[in-house]
């Protein structure tokens, strides 16, 4: 099944008004950054550049060497240490640790045999583990190999002594030693300590452009542009490059007031006329943008821009460089959330004219600037000190060449912050002990998966197919069959957490003899004509769930089902040219409004719309929906229409989800919330 568009981070499922519906007002809120106190150095304390590591010197240790290693020296007692940084190995162990230690010093003559193991730790708790070495033969010596695991590096340290006895009687000077010892690695010349290191794709232009992006504002984008408004960390409307916004009393006009410091990357002022000319940019049928009429169409003149009728957007003006206005067709609730989603962030006009990869070194209007970008490689983003609120993480690092899961590369303390599976986290959760279930942010998203039926192609536009296939499938099969031990069924459109979501009874249950009642019912019961279903994919593998929906519906119904894998990479945009009669699909909110699911998913002329199901009933319904003031109405429009949509089975739910993230304890305010929202206010402390 095709991931949805856009993957929610996790926490706290906001708590629903008693209207259903968010309060947005006029007065922005505040940002206050927490800062934290510095504290003093503590005695001894040495810092490397070279070998990348810190350390607290105990009296009478001196550092004798440092180079791709830190060597110490405590003549008086006759020991000495090597530590090393490196990137980690998945195949550096103690064991071959110590193996390589013993064959170094055989060639000397010597005999190393092991004596005992143990556990240590580093400094921040990082735990450790150690070997004893005793040496023998034509020289006397005592060593201790540690070696330990942590934030992308193997920490290997060997202790040696002159004698046992050495080892044994410095043994409080090696413990707290060994206890301070905190790499600080440097990953793309950024130091560890204040860098965020995350797993990213590498995105294509389409991917970066805001415009033309159709993820949400926690992707790479969210981090290289601003808009007039985001969504903070409660999933409310809240000024960014706006410093405040008017709504004149017929609920369809804005006024908003750019920030005084707001600014691009190169230190030029934002104005209202960049503001204008991002919103016409969008709308510019030339930018190719697929969500400009979905999350801009509101505004005055949108539409007929991207039609070609008119040639700029007749709706926003501008009254001064600070003072944009923005004109409704009619007063919509949503429209301020809209606003949150990157279609109507702000560009650099110059920009655009330098090539058709821009977007990948812009000059941002954003909390972050790019760093470096190496495709298929990494994305490394640098605070940029220019925007209004400077983040609080100075570097962020998407790694996109990482091998094994999000789990493994976070064990291993590649990554600070990863997803996880649901049967992962339900493992972290009932394993006792597991020092991750303290690190595990889990909270049902406002996502939903259904499998939807284009009813504009036989056999498919008929209901009684419709719904023989509905009851044809048996979900704890296809669950079984995918290895999904906790799924969170669904049988309504509107996902958990968001306004207006209900608790329904599934409309049709699995039953096999039903099914193949109700197809005999139809006009295709002498013979169902093939059927197509797409996924998203490369060439012909079929994934578990859709073998498992295919191998049902075949032997219920006798349906000849064909597959056609679509590139995952373009997955949505090809959706909207050319699918088969099944979609498996996913959706998951960029505000929380059912607008934002039922209308642009299902309006007849939405370019979600992958249905193609067109009525001009529940056209009207969502068309009120729109601009009906009373929020438990607005709420009873929706349900309508979401009845009709399962009555009529346009789209069977499936799943609704959870999401489940690891996020390191030195991350801190790192927002854990059902929709993506930008990062910006996240912290490292004692990295």
């Amino acid at each position: 099944v095709p991931d949805p568009k856009s993957t929610p981070q996790p926490e706290q499922v906001p708590t629903t008004e008693p209207t259903g519906l968010p309060h947005v007002t006029t007065q922005p809120t505040t940002m206050v950054r927490s800062t934290s106190v510095p504290t003093a150095v503590p005695s001894g304390y040495y810092e490397s550049q070279k070998a990348k590591v810190s350390l607290e010197i105990p009296p009478r240790w001196k550092v004798t060497s440092e180079a791709t290693s830190l060597t110490l020296d405590n003549t008086a007692a006759e020991l000495g240490a090597t530590i090393t940084i490196e990137a980690t190995n998945d195949g550096t162990t103690l064991p071959i640790l110590v193996k390589l230690v013993k064959d170094n010093f055989n060639k000397d003559g010597a005999k190393l045999t092991e004596s005992e193991s143990g556990d240590a730790e580093l400094a921040d708790g990082v735990k450790a583990h150690y070997t004893d070495l005793i040496a023998s033969g034509s020289r006397v010596i005592a060593m201790r190999v540690i070696l330990a695991h942590t934030n992308g590096v193997d920490v290997s340290i060997v202790i040696y002594g002159k004698n046992p006895a050495a080892l044994k009687s410095g043994n409080a000077d090696i413990t707290s030693l060994i206890k301070t010892i905190r790499p600080q690695f440097l990953l793309y010349g950024l130091d560890n300590r204040h860098t965020l290191i995350m797993a990213g794709g590498s995105p294509d232009p389409e991917g970066l452009d805001p415009a033309r992006v159709t993820g949400s504002a926690a992707d790479d984008v969210g981090l290289l542009f601003a808009g007039l408004v985001r969504l903070d960390q409660n999933l409310r409307v809240v000024a960014d490059l706006a410093d405040d916004w008017v709504v004149a009393p017929d609920g369809g006009t804005y006024t908003f007031t750019l920030r005084a410091d707001a600014a691009f990357k190169d230190g030029r002022s934002i104005t209202a006329d960049d503001v204008l000319f991002s919103i016409e940019r969008a709308a510019d049928p030339r930018t190719k943008s697929n969500t400009a009429r979905t999350y801009l169409g509101d505004i005055v003149g949108v539409k007929e821009m991207l039609d070609g009728a008119a040639g700029s957007v007749s709706g926003v003006s501008v009254v001064d460089p600070r003072t944009v206005v923005i004109r409704l067709d009619a007063p919509k609730p949503y429209f301020l959330l809209k606003l949150a989603y990157p279609t109507s962030f702000v560009v650099d006009r110059f920009d655009v004219t330098k090539g058709p990869e821009w977007m990948f070194k812009p000059n941002a209007s954003g909390p972050y600037i790019t760093r470096e970008f190496v495709r298929d490689e990494v994305f490394v983003f640098e605070r940029n000190p220019n925007y209004h609120a400077p983040a609080a993480i100075p570097f962020i690092v998407h790694l996109a060449r990482v091998r094994g899961s999000l789990i493994s590369l976070y064990q291993a303390g590649t990554i600070d912050i990863g997803g996880v599976s649901q049967d992962e986290a339900d493992r972290i959760n009932s394993t006792p002990g597991d020092v991750l279930a303290g690190q595990l942010h889990s909270v049902v998203g406002m996502c939903t998966t259904f499998v939807l039926f284009d009813v504009n192609q036989a056999p498919m536009d008929d209901i009684a197919v419709r719904k023989a296939f509905a009851q044809a499938i048996d979900w704890q099969k296809v669950n079984q069959a995918i290895r999904l031990s906790h799924p969170i069924l669904a049988t309504t459109i509107l996902p958990p957490g968001m306004p207006g979501s209900r608790t329904l009874p599934p409309r049709l249950k699995y039953d096999i003899a039903a099914a193949r009642s109700t197809l005999a019912g139809s006009r295709y019961a002498a013979r169902l004509p093939k059927i197509t279903i797409t996924q998203s994919g490369n060439g012909n593998e079929v994934s578990p769930f859709i073998s498992s929906l295919i191998q049902q519906w075949h032997d219920a119904l006798g349906a000849e089902i064909e597959l056609l894998s679509v590139d995952s990479r373009i997955f949505s945009k090809n959706l909207r040219e050319s699918h088969g009669q099944i979609v498996p699909y996913g959706w998951c909110a960029d505000y929380p409004d059912p607008e934002n699911f039922l209308d642009v998913l299902f309006h007849s002329t939405s370019n979600f719309n992958e249905s193609g199901f067109k009525n001009q009933a529940m056209d009207a319904l969502l068309e009120q929906a729109r601009v009906e003031p009373d929020g438990e109405q607005r709420l009873k429009l929706y349900w309508q229409v979401e009845d009709y949509l399962l009555d009529n089975v346009i789209a069977v739910p499936r799943l609704h989800s959870n999401s489940n993230t690891l996020i390191r304890p030195y991350v801190q305010n790192w927002p854990t919330l059902p929709i993506g929202v930008k990062a910006q206010l996240a912290e490292l402390v004692g990295k």
